[in-house]
């Protein structure tokens, strides 16, 4: 975004002039020339030391990350809308994002880089204050780093009016952040006065590492982006029975024989997938990861980026609700503890599994969610790699290739039953809540 040109200038006092209109002053008026256009740097390096700051906060699991990231999204899309040309805010338009926030003053310019730069920087450094010193360093630097970008040959008041605009929206989200109730979420992960059902069929600790407390039991009842969505209903889960006639069996038969003769491919997909490992494996890194990865590859600008980023955030935060609510709500046993009492008795499956109950799929719920979004957002049938986990040092093949995003999510889903980690059944019920998810997210108006 440029100030106003001297040529512009010098054409509106000739006009003045020419039409005799007085010596009256001018309004200043809000810079809105388009930012949209920009490359997207803004946004991608933003999400990338985000998530990277993910793996450096103890207790951020999962869900809870979702959730920093559904802000984070919020903080960059309302920061920079008033700067892209067709683009509209979504303040008080969405259920879980009602409030008010600073507008910009009519008789002030602002360069919208540096607004998102700054309100990004706040919201950054609230969602993960508890990531250490060394983290506030990277984020202070790559505050520094777009300032000193988008500050050259703007006015300085213009400069520092562009900042405290974006501190100001920064610290309205945050603090909105706060009334959620989850900003410390991360302290107690496994809350020790829950009180899990005994039922037949419910859930016990699962092998191999048998962790006898349950991830953020409650978590279903958190605010989401759209509260309709934690109000899907999935397909009936399995009915619980030790017959060796019945569906369960049936389902749990199946992880045995697979996960007890897995191929070199598999287990290479196994460990692809496994998010047990690192937060990078994990489907909220791991999915935005990639969002970042095609923007760079595309070359997409700053609008499109904010725009894609922005639903993959919001998206990933309400399939996790949903996820859990359905888990806590069904407490369903996991295949591997069902295999164990009434298959094979000395059964270890190959990877662990997170401690929450069997039905549904997170997985099969945020990889297909996610599919959704970017499968609109890009190319339907895009042939690309995933490069999400080229870090891992320990992985043996650190890239996949697919042949479009359905397949990705399918891979990510579905691997689930090498391991014994989901009944067939539960990744089925994850991937159709998962596309419902997707859409009601892509039905959000932007423009």
């Amino acid at each position: 975004m440029k100030r106003i040109s001297i040529l512009a200038i010098w054409l509106t006092i000739s006009m003045v002039i020419f039409t005799n209109t007085g010596c009256q002053k001018d309004v200043p008026q809000v810079n809105t020339s388009n930012i949209a256009t920009l490359d997207h740097d803004l946004a991608t390096e933003w999400y990338k030391l985000a998530l990277s700051l993910v793996d450096r906060t103890n207790g951020y699991a999962e869900p809870i990350a979702a959730r920093a990231m559904s802000y984070l999204g919020y903080t960059l899309y309302e920061s920079s809308v008033s700067g892209m040309k067709d683009y509209k805010t979504q303040q008080t338009l969405l259920d879980g994002f009602q409030l008010t926030l600073p507008q910009a003053d009519a008789n002030k310019e602002y360069y919208y880089t540096l607004v998102a730069n700054e309100a990004m920087y706040v919201i950054v450094r609230h969602l993960f204050g508890a990531s250490g010193s060394e983290s506030y360093a990277k984020i202070e630097a790559l505050r520094s780093s777009f300032e000193k970008r988008y500050s050259a040959g703007i006015a300085s008041v213009v400069r520092e009016d562009s900042k405290k605009l974006g501190k100001s929206i920064g610290e309205a989200i945050a603090l909105y952040s706060d009334s959620d109730q989850q900003s410390h979420a991360y302290l107690e992960n496994y809350p020790s006065n829950y009180v899990p059902p005994t039922t037949p069929g419910s859930w016990v600790p699962t092998p191999p590492d048998y962790s006898d407390k349950l991830l953020l039991p409650k978590w279903g009842n958190v605010r989401g982006v759209i509260y309709s969505n934690a109000l899907l209903q999935p397909i009936k889960p399995l009915e619980f029975s030790g017959s060796n006639s019945s569906t369960m069996y049936a389902e749990a038969n199946e992880c045995f024989a697979m996960s007890t003769n897995l191929t070199e491919d598999q287990k290479l997909k196994i460990d692809f997938w496994d998010k047990t490992q690192t937060p990078v494996a994990a489907p909220v890194c791991r999915s935005l990861m990639l969002t970042v990865q095609l923007i760079e590859e595309k070359n997409l600008n700053y609008g499109d980026a904010v725009e894609v980023l922005t639903k993959m955030s919001w998206a990933l935060h309400d399939s996790y609700i949903l996820a859990w609510k359905v888990k806590y709500e069904t407490y369903r046993l996991r295949p591997a503890t069902y295999i164990r009492t009434y298959i094979s008795r000395f059964y270890v499956p190959p990877t662990n599994a997170s401690a929450t109950p069997d039905f549904v799929s997170e997985n099969g719920l945020v990889y297909k969610a996610a599919s959704v979004i970017l499968s609109n957002y890009f190319d339907r049938k895009n042939n690309f790699v995933d490069r999400t986990q080229l870090e891992r040092s320990s992985l043996l093949q650190k890239v996949r290739s697919y042949s479009d995003f359905e397949s990705w999510a399918n891979e990510g889903a579905y691997t689930d039953i090498l391991t014994s980690v989901h009944f067939r059944t539960s990744i089925d019920a994850g991937y159709d809540l998962g596309y419902k998810v997707g859409q009601s997210i892509l039905a959000i108006k932007l423009k």
